[in-house]
């Protein structure tokens, strides 16, 4: 599904225009604090685009996508008609790094943009502006097909550290394909970095009881089913997907924790 932005001009009329609109406009020279990632799996092909930030409804402003075509972030002092722009250009054959530096060349305020752009072959290509608010930068991999970019942040670590958590986290495919030691480690990791998201622990429980360690899953489901009950009601759903074992007796006793008292705070 694409985002796009509301306007009468055609398909052909954003190609001979093709350039980003006028900051007074669009009113988004503004500075925002943020940190995005484009990718596509070399595997399947997927692509994404992913962003986080202080500003509100963020998605709607720098994360552009379109299946087969390409995924584009747009921020920094973000101007959005990177997006449909960026994606219009791909969709007609120009690769990402062409799309981008088209874009680029047209835009007076280049220096105080941040962008990404990923096109469906892999091939990505991202610019940081000279004037983006420290510390900014990105990193690229054009073997793995991503990039990763932030701006306004407190360290410059920020961005090489996103790149190593992309290339060396798998634990939604781990879990998917039954590894279920390796998708434990992951969701234990992403438990630390993130202990108010209750999500994690739960299929950290999940990957244990699936790897035969029942006896360590169940004090974290009792956890889990205290501080967000609504999970209660998730476990048995896991069985017809195949990710928790067919067993009424197993069943049984996770869902007993619900009952247990109150678990340990973390």
């Amino acid at each position: 599904m694409v985002q796009m932005i509301g306007c009468t001009c055609s398909v052909l009329a954003l190609f001979s225009s093709a350039q980003p609109s006028d900051s007074t406009e669009t009113g988004y020279r503004r500075p925002v604090h943020t940190y995005s990632i484009v990718a596509r799996d070399p595997t399947t092909g997927q692509l994404g685009v992913a962003v986080q930030s202080h500003w509100f409804s963020v998605g709607s402003v720098v994360t552009w996508a379109e299946a087969g075509v390409g995924a584009v972030a747009t921020q920094s002092l973000a101007d959005p008609a990177y997006g449909p722009l960026g994606l219009t250009m791909m969709r007609s054959g120009r690769t990402a790094p062409d799309a981008l530096r088209g874009l680029l060349a047209s835009d007076d305020g280049r220096e105080v943009r941040q962008v990404a752009m990923i096109d469906a072959s892999g091939r990505v290509a991202v610019h940081t502006g000279a004037k983006c608010i420290a510390q900014a930068g990105h990193v690229t991999d054009n073997g793995g097909q991503f990039s990763v970019q932030a701006n306004l942040m407190e360290k410059d670590g920020v961005w090489p550290a996103m790149a190593e958590a992309y290339r060396s986290t798998s634990g939604d495919v781990a879990l998917e394909h039954n590894d279920f030691e390796l998708a434990n480690r992951e969701y234990t990791s992403a438990g630390r970095y993130a202990p108010d998201i209750v999500e994690f622990p739960f299929w950290q429980a999940v990957a244990l009881t699936s790897s035969g360690q029942l006896e360590q899953a169940l004090p974290v489901f009792k956890s889990v089913f205290a501080r967000e009950a609504r999970w209660i009601e998730v476990v048995p759903r896991l069985v017809p997907a195949g990710l928790l074992p067919d067993n009424e007796a197993i069943l049984k006793r996770i869902l007993a924790q619900a009952d247990e008292g109150s678990p340990d705070q973390p």
